[in-house]
């Protein structure tokens, strides 16, 4: 007989709340977060309180312009950051979305989730 106990599995990233920095911040002004070029696992923490700041200045503007490498740790903090957002009545909006982040979106099924802007 095995003694051996499954491991709980820790809740999606989509699923937590990103956390607002308390820093505080100039309320007048639209906190732009800008992405850069990638958005993976190893990013995601730092993006994550950038986020965090943006939103506790109660307006989220997500430039994703030059995102060209994007995971699913990274798609799960979008989606995240969004929804919290949503959740606490936080404007949120993109400045911008490569074609990048919007195939990645779709592969993953997310794009509706993260509302991502229409190219023209």
């Amino acid at each position: 007989m095995s003694t051996r106990r499954r491991a709980k599995s820790a809740p999606a990233a989509a699923d937590a709340p990103v956390e607002a920095a308390a820093a505080p911040v100039e309320p007048s002004l639209p906190a732009v977060v800008a992405l850069g070029s990638g958005l993976s696992i190893r990013d995601v923490a730092a993006r994550a309180e950038g986020l965090g700041r943006a939103l506790a200045a109660g307006r989220l503007v997500v430039d994703a312009a030059e995102l060209h490498q994007v995971d699913s740790a990274g798609l799960q903090l979008l989606v995240s950051a969004r929804r919290t957002a949503l959740a606490r009545g936080v404007p949120f909006a993109w400045h911008a979305a490569s074609d990048d982040l919007t195939r990645a979106a779709r592969r993953a099924g997310l794009a509706d989730a993260l509302a991502l802007p229409t190219s023209h």
